[in-house]
């Protein structure tokens, strides 16, 4: 959930980025794929725990987000191999579809903690959960925007809702086992 450049940036900076940093970018998609999977066998989790509910939304919606998390990978890993030697209309079109990920990932994020606000059973994981998919629609609407408002905000607000449904996956176990 780093900042890439996108479109808007300009073809010569973006193939700059690229060039100069193909490296960590190959690195960094591969621990995000690496997360992706990790979140996918999360929600199964979350899903068959007896406090999240019985409706498939949370696993349906959390598969939607490791889903789209591989298709944020797949931009920068092409441009990572590319920006030397495409061609402009390539490294822009990479550029925008990088972009538009971006916005079906924090959609999928909006949609996610709202099937958790409606699933959960606890008034505080409710009320993060609500402000995690406020946060979220609100960055993929900024995003389609152009603007970088929320850059930080809204994928830390997710990193949070996963530590809370975490936590309270753990405290359920415990209060289950006494």
């Amino acid at each position: 959930m780093v900042s890439v450049p996108g479109e808007q940036d300009g073809v010569a900076f973006v193939r700059d980025f690229y060039q100069d940093h193909s490296g960590v970018i190959v690195t960094a998609q591969v621990i995000g794929l690496t997360a992706a999977v990790a979140l996918l066998g999360f929600v199964r989790g979350l899903q068959h725990s007896d406090w999240v509910g019985a409706a498939p939304w949370v696993l349906v919606s959390g598969a939607a987000v490791a889903g789209t998390a591989v298709l944020t990978a797949v931009p920068p890993l092409l441009l990572s191999q590319v920006a030397g030697s495409a061609g402009d209309g390539t490294v822009r079109s990479l550029a925008l579809a990088s972009d538009l990920t971006d916005v079906a990932l924090f959609v999928a994020i909006a949609v996610f903690s709202g099937a958790v606000t409606v699933a959960v059973n606890t008034t505080w994981l409710r009320a993060v959960s609500a402000v995690v998919a406020l946060l979220s629609g609100l960055r993929a609407v900024l995003l389609l925007a152009g603007s970088a408002a929320l850059e930080v905000a809204a994928p830390m607000a997710f990193i949070v809702l996963v530590l809370c449904l975490a936590w309270s996956c753990w405290r359920w176990r415990g209060s289950a086992s006494e």
